[in-house]
């Protein structure tokens, strides 16, 4: 897939994804919500609790499926300022 084309994409299923659920992210602004980092072909979802990373990570995931994108388990990380109790799943 072409460099443009994958940049399209992938802000498309952004979107998408986001629009699927509540704010969920870091507080950036007084009016504005800080949902994720893109750089070229990586992702960072943002956000204060576990439950709305698992939750943004599913969501983004199945978006990413529809249109034949697939997440590299092996290069996804997690990092955390705090104690991760558990991980972050993408499908059972």
């Amino acid at each position: 897939m072409s460099s443009l084309l994958f940049s399209i994409t992938i802000d498309w299923v952004l979107k998408n994804a986001i629009k699927q659920q509540a704010p969920r992210g870091i507080r950036w602004t007084p009016f504005e919500m800080l949902e994720d980092l893109d750089f070229a072909d990586d992702i960072a979802l943002v956000s204060h609790k576990y439950e709305h990373i698992q939750e943004k990570s599913t969501i983004l995931h199945s978006t990413a499926k529809t249109v034949g994108l697939k997440t590299n388990t092996g290069k996804t990380k997690i990092m955390t300022n705090s104690e991760i109790q558990q991980p972050v799943m993408l499908e059972n």
